[in-house]
């Protein structure tokens, strides 16, 4: 029975974040005694693991995890939780064929009931510290207080933040009902939802042209700021606010029709740059704001976001979408935002046509239809 569990379900993880406040029971200043002897312990095992070529956990506690003990007042799981951080470093830089540089400023990992413990009240209790008030989401506390695992002390600006990770099953292996399809413009996304029967249940059009306002704003800003030397971050920011607004309003939609069993799909990443580039081909400045568009982010975000509901995210090969009716599977005319098909008389927005060809599989769909098949309806 925990096989046949395990084989429908699928373990999700996902972060929270939260900041942290004083409390009578406990002051910053315990935290910074700990942030830096953990740092320095870090700094420490990172000067060992590069000198002696030790990568075994064990071995270094055997090692000097007794002295550690007698020098630094540090909880027994956070200075394990140093050594995996530190090996860990180090068995990733290898991988990217570099030495990792020395660990400054690194955050702190803590272990659920071993060396911290989120109360329902919506407070937490870092061992040896004291307890502090979590600043957030109130529903973001209460799943932290019911699912909480793993969490990440940070050190910030002053203050303290934790990023707390929740688990969760999910079921994925259903049979989808309903079928959403993503196709991307030039300032918008399309978004269809079709039935089983395949038919168009409801559409919309959802605003994408922000993040081209705020390429160009944030570009003469730190042209300005580089003429004077500084540096300009808040322009990736913005961009990240902006895409956890438009994968919010998508989740939403999918949610709606969760009920009935729900798939979205989008096309290929890799088509979607190419395809977007030759959109933008007469513009060189929005050229180059597309090809530093992070859509592998917003795929990204969207598909945990998706998974963590419990909803399938797919994403399908876009050729021929944008260039076959979706009514009766031959090719058409496209003439810029207007779709006209010269067999069955349709006209039709061109994104909404290839949304609905993408929400029915893509390629793998339209190379059924009669028009992949070299064989065409009579016109009417």
């Amino acid at each position: 029975m925990q096989l046949l569990t395990w084989l429908i379900t699928m373990l999700v993880k996902k972060t929270l974040k939260f900041k942290l406040e004083e409390t009578k029971y406990g002051k910053f200043e315990c935290l910074d005694k700990l942030y830096t002897q953990a740092n320095n312990l870090m700094q420490k095992i990172w000067y060992i693991i590069k000198y002696s070529k030790v990568f075994s956990k064990t071995k270094i506690q055997n090692w000097f995890y007794d002295y550690w003990k007698s020098i630094y007042d540090l909880p027994s799981q956070v200075i394990i939780n140093c050594i995996d951080k530190v090996i860990e470093m180090f068995k990733a830089s290898y991988e990217q064929r570099h030495l990792p540089s020395k660990p400054e400023n690194i955050p702190i990992r803590l272990i659920r009931k071993r060396s911290y413990n989120i109360h329902e009240d919506g407070t937490v209790t870092i061992y040896g510290c004291g307890t502090y008030k979590l600043i957030g989401n109130p529903e973001h506390i209460k799943l932290a207080y019911l699912h909480g695992r793993g969490a990440e002390l940070i050190k910030r600006d002053k203050g303290y933040y934790l990023h707390v990770t929740i688990e969760k099953n999910v079921n994925l292996n259903y049979i989808p009902r309903y079928k959403i399809g993503l196709d991307f413009g030039k300032h918008e996304i399309m978004l269809s939802i079709l039935n089983e029967r395949n038919e168009l249940v409801w559409w919309r059009s959802i605003d994408f042209s922000k993040w081209i306002k705020i390429r160009k704003h944030y570009r003469e800003v730190r042209r300005h700021k580089q003429r004077k030397c500084k540096r300009f971050r808040k322009e990736s920011q913005e961009v990240r606010r902006f895409i956890e607004e438009v994968t919010k309003v998508i989740v939403d939609i999918a949610k709606d029709y969760q009920q009935f069993g729900v798939i979205v799909r989008v096309e290929d990443l890799k088509k979607l740059r190419k395809r977007m580039l030759k959109l933008f081909k007469k513009d060189p400045e929005l050229r180059y704001l597309v090809s530093t568009m992070p859509y592998r982010l917003f795929y990204k975000r969207l598909e945990e976001k998706l998974t963590w509901e419990g909803i399938k995210f797919e994403q399908v090969n876009p050729k021929y979408t944008s260039r076959v009716c979706h009514r009766c599977g031959n090719f058409g005319i496209r003439n810029g935002k207007v779709f006209k098909c010269p067999y069955c008389r349709l006209e039709i927005d061109a994104d909404l046509n290839a949304a609905i060809n993408i929400a029915k599989g893509g390629y793998d769909y339209l190379k059924q239809l009669p028009a992949l098949k070299g064989e065409a309806s009579p016109k009417i």
